[in-house]
Parts: C-alpha cells; structure tokens; sequence
C-alpha cells in the first residue's frame, strides 16, 4: 500500500506513444506530474483534440490496474460543464491511458505563479468546482486529489475539474469500484487527516476538506500552515467574513465538516454577499461622520455577524475550529500563464431566490425531473399519471432544479408515445426549463400529426426568436425575440391556449411576453409528443442544449399559477441523506 506519490519514470517520446497508440496522432509532450504524463494529441477518427494522459508502468500493485478499468468507465458517464470529459482509456503495451477533454487555458497552480486571485475570481472559482464535485459525489465519485494542480479554464473562462484518476466510488456507489485492499495516492497539503489511516473508508467528505484549503488559498494567496490563522487575520481586507464557512470545511473530524458540497457553496456564496455592511461601517469611522452613526452600524453588523455565525456553527464543535491539517507547499515546475479569456457580453441578471415554500398548481398531466435517466430508458412521469417517456441518447446533466438532459443537436430526443397525452382535445399548458446557446433553429417540443392548420404544435428557437405556432406560422406564429443575455443560461418557458377563446399565451421567466388568438380547429393527437426536435417537411433541426423540469397540465395556467411553476424551479431540492 501507498501512501506517497510514484517516483520519476522515463517519459516515453510522442513518436513512441504514436506507435503503440495509432489511433490517436500524438504531437507533443505538455507537463508530467507524480501520477503521469500529459501529451497533446488528436482522435484520427474524429479529428478531436485530446490529452493523452498515460500512468507509469510500475503504477501500483496489480489490484490498482485491475480496476483501472472499472473506474474509467464509471468516469466517462460523467458528463458536466465543471468536469473533465473522458472520452477513451486502456492499456496497451503495459502501459495505462487515457484520453481526456484538451482544455486550452492554464492550470489555477500557474495562475498562482502569476500573482494571487481577486476575492471575485476565487469565489467564482470554488463556486464552479463546487458544482463539479456536486455532480460527481451525487454519482458516487469521490475525487480525492483536489488541487490547484488539477484545475484549469478553457478558453470561455469555464473552470473544469480534471484527473480523476485517484477517484474511488464511494459507499452508495457501484459495488465493483471498491475493494478491501487499497492503494492511497494523496497529495499531503491538501489531504484530510482520514486520507493517512489507511483503516478507514473514504468519503465524498475528503473532497469538502481539499476545497476548504482550496478557498482559503484563493482568497489569501497561501495555505493554511503550522498555527492555523484565520483568513480573514491572514487577509484583513476580507475581514473575517469567511472565517467560520473555511474553519468547518477544514475540521479534522469529517463528521464536523459539511454535509455536502452544496451546503458549503450556500454558506460561501453568503459570506462573499456579506462585505458592503463592513464596508459601510469602515467609511463611516473614517469619515468621521460621528460617533453615533459608527455605532449604529457597528450594531447592524454586529447583528448579521453573529446571525451568520449562528447558522453556520450549528454543527460545528468548537474545540476543532482552529485544527486543520498543514504543511508548507511543495516547489513545483513553472507552467506557462495563458492569455486571460475575453469579456462576454454579461448574462441576464439572476433574481433573489425563490422560497422553499413554492406551492406548485394542481392536475398536473405529466411531470418529468430526469433523476437517474439513461439512453433507450423510461423517463418516469411524477405526476402520478404513469405517461413514461423514452430517452433517446440525451444524457443526464446539471439541471437548473436538480438533474436534466442534455441533448447533442443531431438525432437525440425524448419520445412520448401517441395517444398517451391528448393535448388538442383541451385546453392545455407546457412548461419547461431551456438552457441553449440562441443560434440556428433548434426544436424544443412538438407534436406533428400532419402539415395542415391546427395539425400540428411546437415551440422552438430561430436564433434569438421564442417560437410557438400551430401550422408553419399560418397564422402569424406567436414569437418574443429574446435578448442575447439568454443565450447559453437557463430560462424559463411556458404555452397556454384556452380552447374556449382561443387565447394563447407565450411566457418567459414566469412573465407573459407574447399572446395572440387563434381561431383555427386544432387536432395534432394521434401523434407522438417530441421534446428536443422541429420537422417542417424535410427539414428535421434538433436542441443542442439541455432540458430540465418539463410540466405539462391539461388546462390553462393562469398568471400566477405559471409564475409559481416558473419559482418552482429555481429552488433546488433539499439534499439527500445517503
């Protein structure tokens, strides 16, 4: 059993990779590390730039490449905008590899060598791998070596997650990525104190740990060492407003830690909102603006210090607070600093969250949240009506609730079956979550009986236009052109029509944008319902983006029923107990 990271071993030139590997056109060696090296190379069948990472021969005992296997597989299902894509792996002339998403930026451990991170771009940072790890832990994969070393941003500024490659299934994952005797790869400065007892099975808590020292180091520019010192004493300048969140991720006992990735992501994004109050109190002494004013804000802050306080040491046993784990930082080769990515033009502005009291309507017909869904499997409705849906190659993502579907733009799609929903006989209402880039004509649902009037329904997106219309835009379609902030964030879309006075209703984000009457006979059942395709003839144009929360009621909403739908999914689920 190891519990260091392997020796040297003799990097192999991409000339040599390329002829044992001749799928892969390996260019150009990148960076080596205590667990491998990294070569840029390109997938000849799909001409797709990738890293080729491969392991040392001597990686470990024979236990460790037995399950390479298994764990790469269990890798490759996730699929999340935060993580690493694997795309391929094997062994091939003793020699373990894998073929992991190129990303064309610089690693956080270089962004450090260049001067530390503004409070904005670390609370972004740990925010965004904090989503990543969510995705994985709620699969059942613990990273195990969180680390600035493993964390880069491609060229969008997107910050993925990499090298799983020390990941192990955790106790409610896949039985077969676990075994009895265990090889531990740790790297010491931000390791856990559990990760050294080799008696004790590691959980998703020892991620939460690496992310704590993660956060304090891109919030003061160093870790945590020796006599632990707050960060805000390190930082005066965050004036403490971190200190607690930091202190109970790092608690040497992980069942002081928090629960979960999401429960510390709510209680730091809370204290980065903190700062104005403080700010406010520090202008006010400065200015001398009296004595009275200064201890009046000296009290409100006070107030919504020890509010904080409160709800964050609920589960925090004081006597660890100032405990974790430190050691001094290793030296490590330089790596070069990427360009820094362009300004994009700023998304729509997010509103205050909704409350957990969300009351949703009732008579739902159909309601899918796409939980544990895969290829050629049944979409479980939730509304208690048992209308199931296929998933045709759609894969399970990050929702804007919990978990939705993301499809590729080319052939995938979500079927229900025909005759299963009669839509046209009533009036009806669908609502659902949309996350899409606005650009070319994308379907996001329809229901094609025949290309006459009132024989067929869909919604979809040309360009920045919101479409609805029930016969190839005769008459004029219902449409809201939509502003670019949309583009690539989620929102919020649903379709009324009465059939009593023929009113159909367009809504965006819970808010009517749109509404027209029409008069024409509507009879497009007999029909499969489609989620993710458009077809006007010949012409077939499908989502390239994501799905999530689809509701489908056979009446129409009214304003503030939408609007409560629309609340509904903005509020993430509590989380689990597992």
């Amino acid at each position: 059993m190891s519990l260091t990271p392997f020796p040297e071993f003799d990097i192999p030139s991409p000339e040599e990779l390329a002829r044992i590997l001749p799928q892969l056109d390996v260019q150009r060696f990148v960076a080596r590390g205590g667990m491998g090296a990294v070569y840029y190379a390109v997938q000849r069948h799909l001409e797709r730039q990738v890293a080729l990472k491969i392991l040392p021969y001597d990686i470990g005992e024979l236990n460790f490449r037995s399950r390479f296997s298994l764990e790469a597989k269990a890798m490759a299902r996730l699929n999340h905008p935060n993580l690493a894509q694997l795309y391929d792996f094997g062994e091939t002339s003793g020699l373990l590899w894998m073929a992991l998403e190129w990303i064309d930026g610089p690693t956080l451990y270089s962004r450090f060598q260049s001067g530390p991170l503004t409070e904005e771009e670390a609370v972004a940072l740990v925010c965004q791998v904090c989503d990543g790890l969510t995705y994985a832990h709620r699969h059942g994969i613990v990273h195990r070596d969180v680390k600035p070393e493993n964390i880069m941003w491609n060229s969008e500024g997107v910050v993925k997650l990499m090298d799983f490659g020390l990941a192990r299934a955790t106790q409610g994952g896949p039985d077969h990525l676990r075994g009895q005797d265990e090889e531990r790869f740790l790297t010491p400065e931000y390791a856990p104190p559990e990760m050294l007892d080799l008696s004790v099975e590691i959980d998703h808590r020892a991620d939460i740990f690496a992310l704590g020292v993660l956060a304090y180091e891109g919030l003061t520019g160093t870790r945590p060492s020796g006599d632990y010192r707050p960060p805000g004493e390190v930082h005066p300048g965050l004036q403490g407003r971190f200190d607690l969140v930091l202190a109970k991720a790092m608690q040497r006992n992980r069942d002081n830690r928090y629960n979960d990735c999401a429960e510390f992501k709510r209680d730091f994004e809370i204290a980065a909102s903190q700062p104005r109050e403080l700010e406010v109190l520090r202008l006010l002494r400065r200015k001398s603006l009296g004595p009275l004013l200064a201890l009046c804000g000296a009290a409100a802050v006070l107030i919504v210090t020890v509010l904080f306080a409160i709800a964050v040491l609920r589960n925090v046993i004081t006597d660890n607070l100032r405990e974790p784990p430190v050691v001094e930082k290793e030296p490590a080769a330089e790596e070069p600093a990427a360009e820094e990515p362009a300004a994009e033009e700023p998304a729509a502005e997010e509103e205050p969250p909704a409350s957990r009291d969300v009351v949703l309507p009732t008579g739902s017909a159909l309601y899918y949240s796409f939980e544990d869904v895969a290829d050629g499997e049944s979409v479980a409705d939730q509304s208690g009506n048992g209308i199931n849906a296929t998933l045709h190659g759609a894969r399970s993502v990050q929702g804007r609730r919990g978990m939705g579907v993301l499809f590729d733009g080319v052939d995938d799609v979500i079927e229900v079956p025909a005759g299963k929903l009669p839509l046209s006989s009533s009036s009806f209402t669908i609502a659902l979550w949309v996350r899409a880039e606005l650009e070319g004509v994308q379907g996001l649902v329809g229901q094609r009986k025949a290309e006459q009037e009132g024989q067929y329904f869909h919604l979809i997106l040309i360009e920045r236009e919101l479409r609805q219309d029930f016969w190839g835009g005769k008459p004029v379609p219902l449409s809201h052109v939509m502003s670019t902030n949309f583009s690539g964030q989620w929102f919020h879309i649903a379709f009324t029509f009465d059939t009593t006075s023929r009113l159909s209703v367009l809504y965006l984000d819970g808010k009517p944008v749109s509404q027209i009457h029409f008069e024409g006979r509507v009879d497009f059942d007999g029909a499969p319902l489609i989620f993710g395709r458009f077809q006007a003839g010949r012409t077939v144009s499908h989502l390239a983006g994501a799905l999530d929360e689809i509701m489908i009621f056979t009446r129409r909403l009214n304003p503030d029923e939408v609007t409560a739908v629309y609340n509904h999914g903005k509020v993430r689920p509590e989380p689990q107990e597992r």
